[in-house]
């Protein structure tokens, strides 16, 4: 158990290499990277929790090929794409005990995997009974707006600082302008008063 250690590290390929491990708890840590096809290599493993990390990319369709496997649990995490269609068909109905994938960044509508777990899973907590809902996005306290990106706050500033130069640019010419009216009426000013 090497839960809640603070391990900051990418998911290692290594780790596979311990074929005999049961039980891999790796839970509220900073683990990112993906899950690699060779944890299919761990075939005595019987749960595997990564929940609370920063990993992401695909979930693997080896995974439903460690047969002893009897609780997946990767939620809160920033897993993208879809549920793969494998583990349905590696598992069926019932053929994983407690299957816990909510708070991922996965395709709407998810799919159900609800049948799948025979004891429980989180598949209508985390994305509600059609799988459309929190799909897609993180989850950002509640609030629907998504924020400014960096890309777009640029837009924005470089848009403000044309608009400044171009009105001062327009103020400057109409101040020139002005100013040659100016001259212009006090030099017709001097010509009509040499008159008198």
């Amino acid at each position: 158990d090497l839960s809640d250690n603070n391990i900051a590290e990418t998911f290692h390929v290594s780790l596979t290499q311990f074929t005999k491990v049961n039980y891999l708890n790796l839970g509220t840590n900073r683990i990112s990277g993906s899950i690699p096809g060779a944890i299919v290599d761990m075939t005595e493993l019987k749960v595997l929790n990564l929940e609370r990390n920063n990993m992401a990319g695909t979930l693997p369709p080896q995974l439903s090929q460690i047969h002893n496997l009897r609780t997946l649990n990767i939620s809160e995490n920033k897993f993208t794409g879809e549920v793969p269609e494998e583990w349905g068909n590696d598992w069926g109905v019932g053929g994983i005990e407690y299957l816990n994938l909510g708070d991922n960044l996965l395709d709407c509508p998810v799919r159900d995997y609800s049948e799948w777990a025979g004891v429980q899973s989180d598949f209508v907590d985390s994305y509600g009974p059609d799988g459309n809902t929190n799909c897609g996005v993180p989850d950002d306290g509640g609030d629907d707006s998504k924020g400014l990106d960096g890309v777009e706050v640029a837009i924005i500033v470089i848009a403000v600082i044309i608009f400044f130069i171009i009105g001062f640019y327009c103020w400057h010419a109409q101040s020139q302008k002005n100013v040659k009216n100016q001259v212009a009426m006090l030099s017709e000013e001097d010509v009509f008063g040499d008159d008198d």
